[in-house]
């Protein structure tokens, strides 16, 4: 795990 942050993008990146 890298960060939240990473996570939060990644996860919000394909959702946006």
């Amino acid at each position: 795990m890298p960060g939240p942050e990473v996570v939060k993008v990644k996860y919000c990146a394909p959702r946006k």
